[in-house]
Formats: C-alpha cells, structure tokens, sequence
C-alpha cells in the first residue's frame, strides 16, 4: 500500500463529517425559524386581538404561544391580563364554575409571570388581584361569617387574602411610585376591613397621578363620603403640583368624579376652572359639557342650556350637543327653539325613535302640529317597524282633538297585523283616555 492513502481516505470521511454537521446545523436552524414563526405568528395575532378587546381569541392565541414557547414572562403576563379582563366584563352573568376557571387561568398566568422575572411589579399586582378575586367569589358562594365580616384584619386572614395581601406588598417595594401597585394595595386593605390603611394608600395614589380615571376606584365607582371628600381633596393638591397646561384636563377628570360621586355642586366648580384653564377649542367644549351634565342634574336648566351653547360654539357636536341643547331648550318652556335644535339632531340620527319623540314633542308644543305628525310619520314605514312612535302616533291623534283619526288608525293596524298583540290591545283600549 502506497504512503499517503490512509490520510486520504480518513480526509474523505472527515469532509463527509463536516458535510453531515453543515446538514443538521442547517436542519436545525430551518427548524428553529420554523417554532420561532409560529410562536411570533400567535403572540402577533393574541396582542391584536386584544387591541380589538376580543377577549377569548386573545387568550387562545397566547395559549398557543405558550405550548410553543413558555420561556417569556411577558407572554405570561399578557394571559393573566386578558384572564382577568373576562372576568371583569363578565363578572355579572357567569356561572360560579366559569368565573372560578378564569380566576385560577389569571392567577397561573401570573404565577408564572412571576416565576420567569421575579422583580417586575405589574405581574405581582396580578397575583394580588387574581387572589382578592378568588377570595371574593369564595364569600359570594358559600358566605361570611359575621365575625370575619367585621374585624377581618385581625391578623388570621384567609389563604387568598394573605397572598394577596403579600403580593401587593412585593410589588409596591418594586415599584413605590406605582400608581396601580398602590390601588392593588389599597384594594386589598379595603378588602380586609383595614380602612384606615386603604384610605391612607388611596389618598397618596391620587396625589400622585390626579386624574381619577387613571385608578381603579375612579372608575364610575360610587364611594363613601369620608373617602370621597378624603380622596377629592387629594386630587385638588395634586392638580395644584401639575404643569399649567395639564390642569384644565385634570379639572375636567375631577368634575366627572364629582358627578359620579352625585356632588354636583363640586362638579360645576371643577368644570367652570377647567374652562377658564382651557388652551384650545376642544378644552373648552369638554368642560362646558361637564357643566351643562351637572347644572341638568340640579334643575338649574337655564345655567345648563348656557353652558351647552358655549360648547357648541366651540366645537360643533350635531348629534349629541343638539340633542342636549333642545331637551334643556324644552325644559327651559323655549319650544320653538327646541324644536329646531332637535330637528337638527333628528337629521343626523334619523333611526332613534326616543330623538324622534321629544323632537315631535317640543313642535306640536310650539305650535307646529303639522310637523309634528309627520316626524312621527316618518319614523316608520310600517307601524310594527317601532312600536313606541306608532303608540306616540295615536297619542299625538287624541292629544289634538283627532280621536277618529286615532280610532281609524287603530282598528286597520289590529286588522292588518292580527298577530301583533299590541295594536288589538291599543283597539280595545279605545275607551281609555291617554294624557
């Protein structure tokens, strides 16, 4: 055998070796590219189904994500998010066993947020939450002893309360100045019957982040009257701390908690200051409105019809201005005017048969019979399309003096739709004076 022939041969299988290495890398990282398309592909698709608040598709897609690859806390984070939004929208109409399920999903989601990235506070808030959760639905469904009702921080809380209770603590030592590590803490303060304490976190939640629709307890959330007034003195010294071209919005946040809390005297003063504060035509019609919302609700309707109309001079709103400005022009006895002003509304909105009402309304009291009858007229073409402006028909009939018209009317609808209960019942009603 000839020198040389065994380095040859044992070159060819080391190029064999190398080719066969080359292959599998290459299988390899064609695989890869493969998961990690398919783990973006359903991460992409879950986050803008959430965007679009589709709720369950949302949390399917990250689910899938998560068979994929479960190595992102954010990803665990995101399906503790979207857990406990379904059972917030839906907290009224589920069954126990639902409600439960989608608690334990929010609760593990965040559990293993948690696990991945220890030091990031929002998924301890949603440990905390989805513990409070759980520890709420546990008293609606089997009840609370009187005694643990009453002095609950006692020190012995129950399992779920003292999980949440711990974890809304490590997230507010990540995060002091969080504004929702501080609700989550006060919430469950509140929860436990330690009052005090949740007042106290409460209040410095708000002077930190004055604009009540940034916390969850300003939410349209009915509170009591210490902590209202507790809360709302917070925020006014906070707005005092804020740059002056923040202060007309934060003005206009504090008038809609104001009306939420139905203080809608504080409501007026808010909405006037953020007026006075305002930098541009928009400022001025979203304090004008808060006005006019509050002065309604006082019966102060001439102050309101005011206020509406310096809204709509700033910013032309046809449907819901309009609508406004003629329901205060009616209140105000200005029948006329109301008339036109919701005649203008009623273009703009031509299937709402309530507008259609109080449009026809406001001109048979200004006068305008004719006119009247044919805005109800035209709300349908056939009676049963809206059974309310037919009724408002034959109401407006005998209101004139027109009972035989009424009558007519009546009896050929009961003749022609016999299967509509309502029209033989307006027939036999006849007899029946309508106010």
């Amino acid at each position: 055998m000839r020198p040389g022939i065994r380095p040859e041969v044992g070159g060819r299988g080391a190029k064999w070796l190398l080719r066969v290495v080359i292959v599998g890398l290459v299988g390899l990282q064609a695989f890869c590219a493969v998961v990690a398309t398919r783990y973006e592909r359903r991460l992409h698709a879950g986050k803008l189904a959430y965007n679009d608040w589709d709720l369950e598709a949302a949390l399917a897609s990250f689910d899938e994500a998560r068979r994929i690859d479960d190595s992102d806390a954010d990803l665990w984070r995101l399906t503790g998010d979207v857990a406990l939004d379904i059972r917030n929208s839906t907290a009224s109409e589920d069954e126990p066993g639902a409600a439960d399920a989608i608690l334990t999903r929010a609760w593990e989601a965040y559990g293993g947020a948690v696990l991945r990235c220890p030091v990031e506070s929002w998924s301890w808030t949603g440990v905390a939450a989805a513990a409070l959760g759980q520890a709420e639905l546990r008293e609606s469904q089997e009840g609370v002893d009187l005694p643990e009702s009453i002095e609950p921080h006692d020190g012995s809380l129950d399992p779920s309360r003292a999980v949440a209770l711990a974890a809304a603590h490590v997230a507010l030592r990540l995060a002091p100045s969080g504004v929702q590590e501080l609700d989550t803490l006060a919430a469950v303060y509140e929860s436990i019957g330690d009052l005090a304490a949740a007042e106290r976190t409460y209040v410095e939640s708000a002077r930190m982040v004055p604009m009540a629709s940034y916390h969850t307890w300003g939410a349209g959330r009915r509170l009591s009257r210490p902590l209202y007034e507790a809360l709302l003195q917070a925020l006014e010294e906070g707005i005092e701390r804020a740059a002056p071209f923040e202060r007309s919005m934060m003005n206009v946040e504090m008038a809609q908690f104001a009306m939420a809390n139905l203080d809608y005297e504080t409501a007026v003063t808010h909405g006037r200051i953020a007026e006075g504060q305002a930098l541009d035509a928009y400022g001025v019609y979203e304090a004008t409105w808060e006005q006019a919302r509050a002065l309604g609700r006082l019966g102060r309707f001439e102050e309101a019809l005011e206020a509406v109309k310096r809204s709509r001079a700033n910013l032309r709103d046809p449907i819901a201005l309009s609508r406004m400005q003629g329901d205060l022009e009616a209140r105000c006895g200005r029948f006329e005017e109301a008339c036109v002003t919701l005649r203008e509304a009623l273009r703009h909105e031509p299937a709402d048969g309530a507008l259609r009402v109080s449009t026809a309304q406001a001109c048979e009291k200004a006068g305008e019979g004719a006119l009247a009858e044919r805005i109800l007229r035209d709300g349908f073409v056939l009676p049963t399309e809206d059974l309310r402006l037919a009724r408002s028909l034959l109401e407006f009939y005998r209101r004139e003096g027109r009972e035989q018209t009424a009558q007519h009317l009546v009896r050929t609808w009961a003749r022609e739709y016999p299967e509509q209960e309502e029209f033989v019942r307006w027939r036999d009603e006849q007899a029946v004076p309508i106010p």
